[in-house]
C-alpha cells in the first residue's frame, strides 16, 4: 500500500494494502485496504472500500464509502453513508441508512433508520422503526412506533400501538394495541384488538372490532366488539354485526338427528302479549343510532328462563359497556330465537280461537236459515 499509518502504541495492527488508511487507537485493529479508511478502537476491521470509519469496540466495516461503525460490537457491511451507531447494530447496505439502537438492524435500503432497542428495517425507502422490538420489512415511508408493531411493505403507514400490525397497502393506520390493518389505503384500526381487512376508508375504533373491507366504513361503539361486511356502514351498536343485502344459502343445519333433549316450547300467545317493543339508542353512542327490539328485564318477565346473564359484558360507571371487566354488574341477555318461536305458537293459538268463531258462526247461521231469517 501507500501512504498507510499505523500510529505510534497501537500494538498487533494490520493495514494490508491501500492508500491513505489510519489505525489509531487500541490494539490488534486491521484495514485490508481500500483508501482513507480508519480504525480507532481496539479488535475493530475495516475490509476494504473508502472513507469508511470503524470507531467502536469490535466494530466492523464490510467496504462502500463513507460508513461507519460507531457502536460497540457494530456491522456496516458495505453501501453508502450508513451509520451503525446502536451497540450491537448492523447494516447490511444500502444508502444513508442509520441503525442506532441495541441489535438494531437494517438490511438495506434508502434513508431507513432503526432506532429503537432490537429494531430491524428490512429495506425500502426513508422507512423508520422506532419502538422496542418493531419491524419494518420494507416499502416507503413506513413506520413502526410502538412496542413489537410491525409494518410490512406499503407506503405511509404506520403501526403505533403496541403489537399492532399493517400488512400492506398505503396510508394505513394501526393505533390499537395488538390492531391489524391487512391492506388497502386510508384505513384505522385504533380500536384495542380491532381489524380492518382491506378497502378503502374504513375506521375501526371499537375494541374487538372488525371490517372485512368495503368503503367508508365505520365499527365506532363505546363497547366493541362490533363487524362489518360491506361499505359505507356505520356500526355504533355493541355486539352487533352489520351486512350489506346479505344473502344466504341454505337455512342452516337443523337435522333432528344431531338433537337431543327436544320438547315443545312452553311460550305463546299469553307470553307474547306481555312483550313491548321499543326503540333505543346505546349509552356512549353520540350518533343516537336508533335500534329496534325488547329489553331484557321486560322479556325477563314474560319468558324468565330465556333470560342469562352475559358474565363478559359488564356495566360500566357512566352506563356504558365494559367488555372483559372484573367490576360492576353483568349485562342481560335473552335468546331471541326462543322469542321468535314463541310466535308459532302464538299463532296456533290465534288460528285455534278463529277456527272456533267460525264453527260458532256456522252454527248460527244454519238456524238463521231455518228460521228463514237469512
Amino acid at each position: 500500500g501507500y501512504d498507510n499509518d499505523i500510529t505510534n502504541g497501537v500494538y498487533a495492527g494490520t493495514i494490508s494494502g491501500g492508500y491513505g488508511n489510519r489505525l489509531t487507537g487500541g490494539c490488534q485493529g486491521t484495514i485490508g485496504g481500500g483508501r482513507y479508511n480508519c480504525v480507532t478502537t481496539a479488535w475493530s476491521t475495516i475490509a476494504g472500500g473508502c472513507t469508511n470509519t470503524a470507531s467502536g469496540y469490535t466494530s466492523f466495516v464490510g467496504g462502500g464509502r463513507v460508513n461507519c461503525a460507531t457502536g460497540g460490537y457494530s456491522t456496516a457491511s458495505g453501501g453508502y453513508n450508513n451509520k451503525a451507531t446502536g451497540s450491537r447494530s448492523a447494516i447490511g447496505g444500502g444508502w444513508i441508512n442509520t441503525a442506532s439502537g441495541y441489535t438494531a438492524t437494517i438490511a438495506g435500503g434508502y434513508t431507513n433508520c432503526s432506532t429503537g432497542n432490537y429494531t430491524s428495517v428490512g429495506g425500502g425507502l426513508v422507512n423508520c422503526a422506532t419502538g422496542q422490538q418493531s419491524v419494518v420489512a420494507g416499502g416507503y415511508n413506513n413506520r413502526a412506533t410502538s412496542n413489537e408493531a410491525f409494518v410490512g411493505a406499503g407506503y405511509n403507514s404506520t403501526a403505533s400501538g403496541i403489537r399492532s400490525v399493517v400488512a400492506g397497502g398505503y396510508n394505513n393506520t394501526a393505533s390499537g394495541y395488538t390492531s391489524v390493518v391487512v391492506g388497502g389505503c386510508d384505513n384505522t384500526a385504533s380500536g384495542n384488538c380491532s381489524f380492518v381487512g382491506g378497502g378503502k376508508s374504513n375506521t375501526a375504533s371499537g375494541y374487538y372490532s372488525s371490517i372485512l373491507g368495503g368503503y367508508s366504513n365505520t365499527a365506532s361503539s363505546v363497547g366493541g366488539n362490533i363487524h362489518i361486511i360491506g361499505s359505507c356502514i356505520t356500526g355504533a351498536s355493541t355486539n352487533y354485526t352489520y351486512v350489506n343485502n346479505l344473502c344466504q344459502t341454505g337455512g342452516g343445519i337443523s337435522d333432528c338427528r344431531v338433537k337431543n333433549t327436544i320438547q315443545p316450547l312452553e311460550f305463546g300467545l299469553d307470553h307474547i302479549a306481555q312483550l313491548q317493543p321499543v326503540s333505543w339508542c346505546w349509552n356512549g353512542d353520540s350518533t343516537c343510532h336508533k335500534k329496534y327490539g325488547f329489553i331484557a328485564q321486560n322479556v325477563q318477565q314474560a319468558m324468565s328462563c330465556v333470560v342469562t346473564c352475559n358474565k363478559l359484558h359488564r356495566l360500566g360507571p357512566d352506563g356504558t359497556q365494559i367488555l372483559n371487566g372484573e367490576e360492576g354488574e353483568p349485562l342481560l341477555e335473552f335468546e331471541k330465537d326462543a322469542v321468535y318461536a314463541s310466535y308459532v305458537n302464538a299463532f296456533k293459538e290465534l288460528k285455534q280461537e278463529n277456527d272456533a268463531l267460525k264453527d260458532r258462526v256456522r252454527v248460527i247461521e244454519d238456524i238463521l236459515r231455518r228460521h228463514n231469517l237469512i
